[in-house]
């Protein structure tokens, strides 16, 4: 079976580079590098109660993924998706050990739902 698989729209969000375009002008070199200025993670299509408890890579990876269905001019509901991440949610998970390792161990319901690996790819 032979899969056909193109990219139409890429998104961006480190320091330095809030979006594509600006990611591949200073890849390019068109652009110096600023490692100062970090972008904020666009969320706003999360219902206000959802944003409230998104983690900072729940809102990146909603923000990267917003950018690239922009980039590509299509609708988001007929975009197939597929989440991917090296290193999880490890300020989640840093607050999760900590509450584990504390005197009287409380885990938020929240910090919980969220620790699902593939958390990003439901929200």
């Amino acid at each position: 079976m032979r899969v056909q698989v193109r990219i139409q729209g890429v998104g961006v969000l480190a320091p330095g580079m809030p979006d594509w375009p600006t990611a591949r002008s200073v890849l390019r070199g068109e652009t110096a590098f600023d490692p100062t200025i970090v972008p904020k993670p666009d969320a706003a299509i999360l219902p206000p109660a959802e944003r409230r408890r998104a983690s900072a890579a729940i809102r990146t990876s909603l923000s990267v993924a917003l950018q690239a269905i922009r980039n590509a001019g299509v609708e988001a509901s007929e975009v197939a998706t597929v989440f991917a991440t090296s290193d999880c949610d490890a300020e989640n998970l840093n607050h999760l050990c900590e509450a584990l390792a504390a005197p009287q161990p409380e885990i938020s319901p929240t910090r919980f739902h969220n620790a699902v690996q593939n958390a990003p790819a439901g929200y």
